[in-house]
């Protein structure tokens, strides 16, 4: 459906699946895994490791908050949003903030914490509009149960 004001948006899907005992998530931006889009940006720029991401690792279905900009225990300034492709969280992850405003979220500031010069300034930030965000988490978790809290988007 088309906003009034004009704006368009991106569009947004998690994949979450079980993997060895663990939940894996993976975030689409407009039907385009987040990893190929991030690969491609660093790749562009000719950055000394170039992807490496894979899903973001949950410790349980409770941690699908993150994508809500919440992350357990307490509020992050950034949120994972993918991880290492070694299968191991923190060792090579993708940060962003993630923000609503106005009923929307904007994942923005995106960052490589073991490469703190990077600059990721034209990578996003991408917007998406919050209602179709909120189901989009709820079609990922679908009846696994209530990871995300009852809050709106």
């Amino acid at each position: 459906m088309a906003d009034p004001s004009g704006w368009s948006g991106a569009s947004v899907r998690f994949v979450l699946a079980s993997h060895e005992g663990a939940w894996e998530v993976m975030p689409y931006v407009d039907d385009v895994p987040l990893t190929e889009l991030v690969t491609a940006y660093e790749g562009a720029r000719s950055f000394d490791v170039v992807g490496g991401y894979d899903r973001a690792i949950l410790a349980d279905l409770g941690d699908a908050q993150r994508f809500l900009g919440r992350e357990r225990p307490w509020p992050a300034p950034s949120v994972s949003l993918l991880d290492c492709d070694c299968g191991f969280p923190g060792c090579w992850p993708l940060r962003a903030r993630i923000r609503r405003s106005a009923g929307r979220v904007v994942w923005d500031r995106f960052e490589q914490p073991h490469r703190p010069r990077r600059d990721y300034t034209d990578f996003g930030p991408f917007v998406f509009d919050g209602g179709q965000y909120r189901r989009a988490i709820d079609e990922a978790v679908g009846d696994q149960g209530s990871a995300h809290g009852g809050e709106p988007v």
